[in-house]
């Protein structure tokens, strides 16, 4: 399939790579079918790129990358709703908002994005019961001497 993107142009997009998330993300729930964009020379960071609507993207990343100790724990509901085994392996992202600064960049590790690539479908969490924030910056503030 041909998807004509506002930030990457025009995109061939194969079906088996496209991910559900039946009920889409945070402030974006009409939107549920994405595929997930790596490019090597912005690692660690990728792209989610809506595929119901092209123009737009979401900045993401594997959080263990900056964040080795990040662990979401999930709920029996949020296993029941993925509709999958307690267990099973899943890939984490979390949004990442990237301002003018990109040294000021944040990750929303309060919601973070668990995908079930096997069977292409994903959700995004809302980990109440955590101290996780929304907004942990990805580089510190340089402490001064």
């Amino acid at each position: 399939m041909k998807l004509e993107t506002r930030q990457f142009g025009p995109l061939e997009i194969e079906s088996a790579s496209i991910l559900t998330f039946p009920s889409g993300l945070l402030g974006f729930e009409d939107l549920t079918s994405f595929v997930l964009l790596e490019r090597p020379e912005i690692a660690p960071l990728e792209w989610l790129q809506s595929v119901d609507d092209p123009q737009i993207v979401f900045t993401v990343m594997e959080p263990k990358a900056v964040f080795g100790n990040y662990h979401p724990e999930l709920t029996a509901e949020d296993w029941q709703a993925l509709a999958l085994p307690e267990g099973s392996p899943l890939d984490v992202r979390v949004l990442v908002t990237v301002p003018k600064d990109p040294a000021k960049m944040t990750a929303n590790l309060l919601g973070p994005l668990v995908i079930d690539r096997e069977h292409g479908q994903g959700r995004q969490l809302v980990l109440h019961a955590s101290d996780y924030p929304v907004r942990q910056r990805l580089i510190p503030d340089p402490v001064a001497v």
